[in-house]
């Protein structure tokens, strides 16, 4: 009788490593996978303010355009 109990708990334990193994390894892909998840999201975000520090840009450079060429149409009205 204590043969087959030991021999069913040296199962088991292997049973209970195996488990283990997997519960860590099911672990790591559901971290990594929210850390891929975060970093696209991180970078769609950091794509959005590109676009949208682009956009000012050209709008800085219109202003910019236009305060030239009102101060050129003042030059002309002084003469």
């Amino acid at each position: 009788m204590t043969a087959a109990l030991a021999w069913l708990w040296g199962k088991a334990k292997d049973f209970a490593i195996w488990i283990g193994i997997a519960v860590a390894l099911l672990v790591t892909i559901v971290v990594e996978a929210r850390r891929a998840g975060a970093y696209k999201e991180r970078l769609a975000q950091r794509e959005k303010t590109d676009a949208m520090r682009e956009k000012w840009d050209e709008v800085d450079r219109e202003r910019v355009d236009f305060d030239a060429s009102l101060g050129r149409l003042r030059d002309r009205s002084k003469r």
